[in-house]
């Protein structure tokens, strides 16, 4: 599984199935379907659970590596 992050107001070009995006704020991720439909672009969207827990997962693992390290450089100085 593949989320990319993106800043805000950041323009993307998304595959036309599958989409992974990922909210900010909570963490959760979505799928997202887009199509050409009658001249207009459409979209549908649907909640990822698994997807949603393994980058929460990846996210928790860098906050707590990141503040290990940063109570080690403390305790150096």
């Amino acid at each position: 599984m593949k989320v990319k992050r993106l800043s805000a107001g950041e323009w993307e070009e998304p595959v036309m199935t599958g989409y992974r995006l990922q909210c900010c704020d909570c963490g959760l991720v979505h799928r997202m379907d887009f199509r050409l439909h009658k001249g207009q672009i459409q979209f549908r969207v649907f909640f990822d659970g698994r997807a949603t827990k393994a980058a929460r997962e990846k996210w928790w693992k860098s906050q707590m590596e990141g503040a290990t390290k940063a109570a080690r450089r403390e305790g150096q100085g």
